[in-house]
């Protein structure tokens, strides 16, 4: 009923306040939307959605609440290495490389061994993360 009738009229004809109905539909409306967390937060940002305005929107908080999760120190220090991370692209290619050599000096002293394979394994996944990612 509220997409097409004004709280005020629904309060009339079903006969509660207006405060119960703008209650109802808050509590509706909030369980649509992503809790506020560090994972939906990058991932509004990865959609696009970046502006305090907009998050808050998105998240169905007010700017306030998005400008004091922004500056908590554990949110910020991680989500400025994690845009470090997407935009430079070179830790994944260093990380590559590092595990490259100890690959070689593995090969030719423990050939064979779990470590060996599981360093080939972890080589091999880099690649794939990213070709597909970055």
């Amino acid at each position: 009923m509220s997409g097409t009738f004004s709280p005020k009229e629904i309060a009339k004809i079903i006969g509660v306040s207006i405060y119960y109905v703008n209650k109802i539909i808050k509590a509706n409306t909030a369980n649509l939307r992503p809790p506020l967390t560090l994972q939906n937060y990058v991932a509004a940002h990865r959609q696009g959605i970046t502006k305090k305005y907009d998050l808050a929107a998105y998240f169905g908080v007010s700017r306030w609440t998005i400008n004091r999760f922004e500056n908590k120190p554990e949110i910020k220090e991680y989500f400025e290495r994690y845009i470090r991370f997407r935009e430079d692209g070179m830790y994944l290619k260093n990380l590559s490389q590092e595990l490259s050599g100890i690959l070689e000096m593995l090969k030719i002293f423990e050939p064979g061994t779990k470590t060996t394979k599981t360093i080939k394994a972890l080589i091999d996944q880099i690649g794939k993360c990213d070709k597909k990612d970055i």
